[in-house]
């Protein structure tokens, strides 16, 4: 059973990087192509080409050529391509955006199908022979180039509509939406964020992390549970998904007694990357969308309007996010004890990364502090009573930083004014 938990955590952390290579999906295709060109032979006598279709050795072999000249050339044009709008997006909204493209499944399939076209059409060159022309294995490979032409077309409008910001954005919290909804599924009950679980007193042991540095991605919380019921113990991981963890580093937090096998299985019931996902950490979409925010606002881009865009989604995020339970994810044994214990951001932690680098950094935007102040206003409305004092403090700081920002009365007046546009009545 051990080792089940262990394996779906890391076969989930494994997956989640697949969906961001660009190779995994073009090596299944390669794959494939070649077992259909392996197979073409017996193909070609059940299967016939279109009454349209027909060709002799030479063409066939001309046709097979120019198409894998054709579509190695379309894959390294793609290429390019991807490569240039990761840097564009990277160095005018933020690096942290470019896993987005990266897990962009129409740039994975369009090269997955120029290589397996470029892979067929070689192989099926080798089944031309002067005697004996393989019709259907050379019109499949001019099926395939034409699909790949028109894959090409479809690859350029994609390109072109997912390089704008308002895409970009609205796809970031479209994917926090998701992760959202699957990690925090539950409206508030009782104590909004359920501080009471956490354990008092200290702590009888500390594990430390073992492993390299990193960012903590995942964790196999029943795994955990399992230890700790085994150990009569109680365990709690100090960093939660998306902190960096450096090695040795206390990792977990246990109350009883905990045998040296013990430790050594809590090691690996951590999964430590490069950089935070999406998997079990909905903060790092909100980070995305305020890094956006942030270097739109800065001197250099000068562009409030986009960061409104970026403001936006925060307001839905955290809209959604006021009515759900945050309280840490915990697992019990048979009699209601807690065994396992996995912090989660707090409902303060979410609004102060939502706003405050947004506030400070757009202190002199009229746009942004009106679209702010509606954003604060709207979640004052809907937040539950235990969650308004940070929305107050926060309230008070944008009024502090108006009254700092704007010389002119007139323009203090209109930016105390809240707006859902950042402009306008």
């Amino acid at each position: 059973m051990q080792f089940l938990h262990n394996l779906g955590t890391r076969v989930g952390s494994v997956w989640d990087s697949l969906r961001e290579s660009l190779w995994f999906l073009p090596a299944i295709a390669l794959a494939v192509s070649v077992m259909v060109a392996e197979a073409a032979p017996a193909l070609d006598d059940h299967l016939a080409s279109p009454w349209w279709f027909s060709t002799d050795a030479d063409s066939a072999r001309s046709l097979l050529s120019a198409i894998a000249t054709a579509t190695l050339t379309l894959t390294g044009l793609v290429f390019s391509i991807t490569m240039l709008v990761l840097q564009l997006t990277s160095s005018q909204l933020s690096p942290r955006v470019m896993r987005r493209f990266l897990r962009d499944r129409n740039n994975q399939i369009v090269l997955a199908l120029f290589i397996s076209t470029f892979a067929y059409a070689l192989l099926a060159l080798r089944n031309v022979e002067t005697e004996s022309v393989p019709t259907f294995s050379v019109w499949l490979g001019f099926a395939m180039a034409m699909v790949s032409v028109g894959a090409f077309v479809r690859y350029i409008d994609h390109m072109a509509h997912a390089i704008r910001a308002s895409s970009i954005i609205s796809g970031i919290g479209e994917e926090t939406r998701e992760t959202i909804d699957r990690l925090y599924p539950d409206p508030i009950e009782g104590d909004p964020d359920g501080h009471e679980q956490w354990p008092a007193g200290r702590p009888d042991r500390e594990v430390a992390w073992a492993g390299g540095p990193g960012v903590l991605t995942n964790v196999s919380l029943d795994r955990i549970e399992e230890v700790a019921e085994r150990c009569g113990a109680r365990i709690a991981i100090v960093p939660m998904v998306g902190d960096f963890l450096p090695s040795g580093a206390p990792a977990f937090q246990a109350w009883g007694m905990l045998d040296e096998e013990a430790t050594g299985e809590l090691n690996e019931t951590l999964v430590v990357g490069s950089e935070r996902t999406m998997l079990r950490d909905a903060a790092f979409g909100l980070r995305q969308l305020v890094d956006i925010a942030e270097r739109a606002l800065s001197p250099g881009v000068n562009d409030p309007t986009t960061a409104v865009q970026a403001i936006d989604q925060l307001h839905d995020l955290l809209r959604r996010l006021a009515g759900r339970e945050l309280a840490p994810e915990v697992r019990r044994d048979g009699d209601g004890r807690w065994r396992a214990l996995l912090r989660h951001p707090s409902w303060d932690d979410f609004v102060a990364l939502g706003v405050d680098e947004v506030r400070l950094s757009g202190r002199t935007s009229l746009q942004t502090n009106r679209r702010l102040r509606f954003l604060l206003n709207d979640l004052m409305r809907v937040a539950p009573p235990e969650r308004r004092n940070i929305l107050h403090t926060e309230l008070a700081l944008l009024d502090e930083s108006v009254e700092e920002a704007f010389a002119q009365p007139e323009d203090r007046r209109m930016a105390a004014r809240p707006s859902a546009r950042g402009h306008g009545d």
